[in-house]
């Protein structure tokens, strides 16, 4: 024998709406009920200067970057960067993070001392791309920018954007 529960509202012990159907299988969430998970903003913005280099050992502003303010102070920020093209000689490393500034605030490596991302070419030259991502919460409802950094190991030059391509940056907003 089978049992069905057919129901259109079921609501919380205060009589507040938590779940709400149609009848066609379409279900609404209730203002009582936590927005959990949910996509609040989407920003992307593209890097595509060529040849720009670094020689230095400590994380130098150097790539793509994007500002947002938070729906809320409780929203987490998934940061992605990929594509582009990194260059890297013989026995260097190429370290990339991200930073996140808050107005008013002092930047925060998101990294830590090496990095999201790191590229090493140790018997000839290295060309690859980025691939760096990481959740953020940052606490706020000010204006932040997430800006990325580069370094490398050596006081040579390390390159980004070796050729004609692009590097993407990508913030997705998403609530707790």
């Amino acid at each position: 024998m089978t049992s069905k529960l057919k129901v259109n509202l079921i609501n919380d012990a205060g009589d507040n709406n938590l779940i709400t159907s149609n009848g066609s299988g379409s279900v609404t969430l209730g203002a009582a009920f936590p927005a959990v998970g949910k996509v609040l903003q989407v920003l992307t913005n593209e890097y595509t200067t060529t040849g720009a280099t670094t020689s230095s050992s400590s994380f130098t502003e150097l790539g793509p970057q994007l500002q947002i303010t938070p729906s809320a102070s409780n929203t987490k920020m998934l940061v992605s960067v990929q594509g582009g093209s990194t260059y890297t000689a013989t026995d260097k490393n190429i370290m990339w993070t991200i930073y996140r500034d808050v107005s008013g605030g002092s930047a925060t490596n998101l990294g830590g001392t090496d990095g999201l991302y790191k590229h090493f070419a140790n018997s000839s030259f290295l060309l690859g791309g980025v691939a760096m991502q990481v959740l953020d919460t940052h606490g706020t409802t000010s204006n932040i920018e997430y800006k990325c950094f580069v370094r490398t190991s050596t006081s040579s030059a390390v390159t980004i954007q070796d050729s004609p391509t692009k590097t993407v940056m990508t913030v997705i907003e998403v609530s707790a």
